[in-house]
């Protein structure tokens, strides 16, 4: 699909990834010769599912795509419609739930892995350790929310400073590199993120939901995000 098609074409669902940067993750897919599965982080009402989605149809290869969404905003009735309108059901397998309750016991092997970031360094660095460990050599992380500098700091210190990946690019809001090595790993490390993480997920959820029924107006001072994100910070 050439890139204007495409982009009228994803610009029928509506979502928080550009256009732009959902050819970037459509194109970076489809020219990936690799055997696996994929996995998509904050799927919303499924844009980047639908682009990632079409690239492994155009490519024929038969590869799953697994998108996990904690149903943040209540999006999951038009996420389902969505793929389900464009007749990808075969292809984008849902799963509503927190990413680290989705990592319990996951053992797929992954080709492709996109997480679309709240901007934040914990998260991405809490999201990169969860799931890394399943990225196969030869595969692409990739990142949401480029310029953030939480996540230029993430992305330097678990990506370029790492002997496992290179062929580090940003295009457009997406960050991404191509792994190299397999890595060490420790169970304990991840036990504890996804219990960590889990805590994070929920009391951020609940959080949302105060503030977006107008309770508790002081969590939205900035005084009060900084606070949080300092011990967040200290936590991985």
């Amino acid at each position: 699909m050439q890139k204007e098609e495409f982009k009228n074409f994803i610009s029928k669902i509506d979502g928080l990834i550009n256009e732009e940067s959902c050819y970037v993750l459509y194109s970076l897919l489809k020219d990936l010769n690799m055997k696996a599965d994929v996995l998509e982080v904050g799927a919303y009402k499924g844009r980047v599912s639908v682009a990632l989605a079409m690239a492994i149809k155009e490519r024929n290869d038969k590869s799953k795509i697994f998108s996990i969404d904690f149903n943040y905003f209540k999006t999951k009735e038009e996420f389902l419609y969505n793929i389900q309108s464009f007749g990808l059901k075969e292809i984008i397998y849902p799963i509503f739930k927190p990413s680290s309750l989705a990592n319990i016991r996951f053992k797929t092997p992954l080709k492709f892995i996109f997480i679309d970031t709240d901007g934040k360094y914990f998260s991405a660095k809490a999201e990169f350790t969860l799931w890394e460990r399943l990225l196969l050599k030869g595969g692409v992380f990739a990142i949401s929310c480029a310029d953030s500098l939480e996540i230029k700091r993430f992305f330097k210190e678990c990506i370029e400073d790492s002997y496992r990946f290179n062929n580090y690019q940003k295009k457009e809001a997406i960050i991404f590199a191509y792994k190299t090595k397999e890595g060490v790993y420790n169970p304990l490390i991840i036990f504890y993120i996804q219990i960590t993480y889990t805590i994070y997920l929920l009391f951020k959820k609940i959080l949302y939901r105060l503030r977006k029924n107008k309770l508790f107006y002081f969590l939205n001072s900035k005084y009060f995000k900084k606070v949080l994100n300092y011990f967040l910070d200290k936590i991985i």
